[in-house]
């Protein structure tokens, strides 16, 4: 008998591989899973407060613009984090650096974590100013500056006006260019031929 249990428990001098205990195996996990944790709450704060001390190195009032981090967890497991600056307070001059700011933010994160790339995937811009003036937009022509030659046509002060006023240099050119549009289109028209009407043939 005693043979037959040394048999089977391969020997005295044999033992059984140890296997890990599913608590041991969660509790790996756990603890890697708490590490991850850690380092997303420390890449976190270092965002905040790199964009609390920038804002304050430029210059720009305490409150006017807030840091808020998203977290975005992978399929692989990745971490992917995403800084978005909220402007609280409306100027102009903010938003005309706005770029110039992102940069610099970018570099004071980079000069503490070299590989901020890899986990830091976009910085972007949200505005919440209740103080901001600006209500609507403005004519399309604002932009590239082209229907603005046409609104001085249509205010009455263009080529066929009753105003008395003598008509700009700008005016006087764009009367200029109307009048050699409609000379090469009435060249064209003369081009075309006249077709007389189509009869119905008689049987």
């Amino acid at each position: 008998m005693k043979l037959l249990k040394r048999l089977l428990s391969g020997g005295p001098d044999q033992q059984a591989p140890k296997l890990e205990t599913p608590s041991q195996v969660d509790g790996q996990e756990e603890s890697r899973m708490t590490d991850l944790g850690s380092q997303t709450h420390t890449r976190r704060e270092l965002l905040r407060v790199l964009t609390r001390d920038t804002l304050r190195y430029c210059g720009i009032p305490e409150g006017w613009v807030e840091c808020q981090v998203l977290v975005v967890n992978t399929r692989k497991g990745e971490t992917h984090m995403h800084a978005r600056l909220v402007v609280r307070h409306w100027d102009e001059l903010l938003l005309h650096y706005a770029v110039a700011f992102e940069r610099r933010l970018m570099a004071e994160v980079q000069r503490f974590e070299p590989q901020a790339s890899e986990w830091l995937h976009s910085i972007t811009w949200q505005f919440k100013a209740d103080n901001c003036p600006v209500t609507g937009m403005p004519p399309a022509g604002t932009w590239t500056g082209a229907p603005v030659a046409v609104s001085l046509l249509d205010t009455g002060g263009g080529p066929g006006s009753d105003d008395d006023e003598p008509m700009s240099e700008l005016e006087q050119d764009l009367a200029q260019l109307m009048a050699v549009r409609d000379s090469a289109l009435a060249e064209l028209r003369s081009d075309v031929p006249d077709f007389a009407a189509t009869q119905p043939g008689v049987r």
